[in-house]
């Protein structure tokens, strides 16, 4: 690894932190029989445009991957858990948070919280 992971903060039903390890990558595994990378958001790009538009499949993959991301700090945290501390809609800065921990563990360049060309769409 060419830089140490580190934990990224986030606002649920109190400060937690977001981290994704092996540990992390395997419980998603085990939890949907599928690996961690088929609940990845899709990235677009509209034309004439420099921001990216990051959209997962649907609300259970944001749930998901936010309980994987959680487990290092509470492996006893659900899934169903996790959903109840997250709103139905409009979790851009979660979903900001989510963005960053997962590129910083899976080695890509993260996109940071002032960059206007990291937008996470919003949920309908």
């Amino acid at each position: 690894m060419s830089r140490l992971a580190k934990p990224i903060p986030v606002t649920l039903d109190k400060e937690r932190a977001l981290f994704f390890d092996l540990n992390a990558t395997c419980a998603v595994q085990e939890e949907t029989g599928k690996s961690i990378f088929e609940f990845f958001p899709e990235v677009e790009q509209k034309e004439g445009e420099d921001s990216l538009i990051y959209k997962f499949k649907d609300a259970r993959s944001i749930r998901l991957l936010v309980w994987a991301g959680l487990l290092h700090e509470d492996d006893t945290l659900t899934v169903k858990q996790v959903g109840k501390m997250l709103k139905p809609f409009n979790n851009d800065a979660v979903i900001t948070q989510l963005l960053l921990a997962l590129a910083q563990a899976f080695e890509s360049d993260p996109p940071t919280a002032e960059s206007p060309d990291a937008k996470p769409a919003s949920q309908s």
